[in-house]
């Protein structure tokens, strides 16, 4: 894109949008510290996850939840890239995860802001569309979870800036095919985009760029297949299948590329109006029906991204805390092992909702192999321990934003490690809320 000069009135425009982010992002973000004792922290595991990588990725070198193998668990490649980076100059901290999203929320206004004033929308609309994408989107819900969203997003309206901009040239230039290679490797998801750029490169019978395109996109996420595959992992990382709560938060960017890209396309000079007022009045009820549903979406997704948040750590945070205190090296069997895999080092065996349920042949095999004496095992695993093993405790949390409570057991592969165990949770239990009821075998 070329450089060129805002007006007064533009750079009034971006700087209230930006004003209106940072503002979504800080009540937000304010909302969740009162419920989680002004503790930053991220809804679910797969959050985590990214995080545990990023950590791994950082300082070990290696592509996994902990230094020990490489594990296909996140939901994007160039995201957590982008976050061991962080990790490597200032540390592991969430914070810095939070930052890094506001900054590219901030560049990606700057960016829409560019778009809008190429095609010359009107400053009072241009100020709308940019307030919608940060609410629609909504930008500050993928802030405050600390997802590859808007980093997606940013991908995706310089891929399709750029298309649009040299559609009419003889071939596309090189920052096409980057662009959208970087944007599905920062979100499967964005083969949608590709894919629609092809059927349209495919209808105007340039079938060897839509060729093109389509390998260059494909290329990051094929080759981190085959490398997963070697490495007895699978092919497509399993967490891209997330809790059904959780999927508007995961793929709610491609609302912000409708609304920032598409919107304007339909605004800019020299389209046709349409001067039926039967017409008119009918597109307008189908833009307030879609504006609706999408509001509905992000206010849903509000809820579920807080509730996720707060449960997460009043449910996982105690028992990462205790993880880290005890058996911060030790290789542990986990169920729910987003926070674990976070806060500790050693090697870990995922016993989560978003892997199958091991059979019982399979899981003594590798509890074998990882040398695995404790196991911290949630009642929805799905899984339980092998026979013979020692329940030393459970923990019942209490859970008042959905009425149900979350029961974990500590598990030892035989008495002396029981002992251990029991002492070491009898001592933890200073550490725990009230609200976690404790119960000893």
């Amino acid at each position: 894109m070329r450089s060129f000069h805002f007006t007064r009135t533009q750079y009034i425009v971006l700087l209230t949008a930006i004003l209106v982010f940072l503002l979504t992002v800080l009540g937000t973000e304010g909302y969740l510290l009162q419920h989680t004792d002004h503790v930053l922290s991220l809804p679910g595991d797969d959050s985590f996850l990214n995080l545990a990588i990023s950590k791994s990725l950082a300082f070990t070198r290696v592509w996994g939840i902990s230094k020990y193998e490489f594990a296909a668990r996140t939901t994007s490649l160039l995201f957590p890239a982008l976050l061991a980076v962080g990790f490597f100059i200032f540390g592991a901290h969430i914070l810095l995860v939070l930052v890094i999203n506001v900054c590219m929320g901030i560049l990606l206004l700057v960016l829409l802001q560019q778009w809008l004033v190429r095609l010359e929308i009107r400053p009072i609309q241009q100020l709308l569309i940019l307030v919608a994408v940060i609410l629609l989107t909504p930008l500050s819900l993928i802030v405050v979870a600390g997802r590859e969203g808007i980093l997606a997003l940013l991908l995706s309206v310089l891929f399709l800036t750029r298309l649009y901009s040299d559609w009419r040239e003889h071939r596309l230039p090189h920052q096409v095919y980057l662009y959208g290679a970087l944007l599905v490797a920062t979100q499967y998801a964005g083969i949608l985009i590709i894919a629609a750029a092809c059927g349209l490169l495919l209808i105007k019978r340039r079938g060897i760029e839509a060729g093109r395109l389509a390998l260059w996109s494909l290329l990051p996420v094929l080759g981190f297949g085959l490398l997963s595959v070697s490495k007895h992992g699978a092919f497509i990382p399993g967490s891209l299948f997330m809790p059904a709560t959780l999927l508007y938060l995961n793929y709610c960017w491609l609302v912000g590329v409708m609304v920032g890209f598409g919107v304007p396309l339909m605004m800019q000079k020299g389209i046709p109006r349409v001067n039926d007022l039967a017409a008119r009045t009918t597109a307008t009820g189908i833009g307030l029906l879609i504006f609706s549903a999408l509001l509905a979406g992000g206010i849903q997704a509000f809820r579920e991204t807080g509730r996720a948040c707060i449960e997460t750590y009043r449910q996982q945070w105690p028992e990462a805390k205790f993880a880290s205190r005890y058996y911060n090296k030790w290789p542990l069997a986990v169920g729910n092992i987003g926070v674990v895999s976070y806060l500790t080092e050693g090697p870990k065996l995922d016993l989560s909702q978003t892997v199958n349920s091991y059979l019982p042949d399979t899981l003594r095999r590798l509890i074998q192999e990882k040398n695995i004496r404790i196991a911290f095992i949630s009642r929805n695993c799905g899984t339980r321990p092998p026979e013979g093993w020692n329940k030393v405790a459970s923990w019942k949390m209490q859970e008042k934003y959905n009425g149900t409570d979350e029961e974990l057991s500590f598990y030892a592969v035989d008495k002396a490690l029981a002992s251990e165990l029991r002492r070491n949770l009898r001592e933890y239990q200073f550490f725990l809320p009230e609200s976690i009821a404790v119960k000893y075998y």
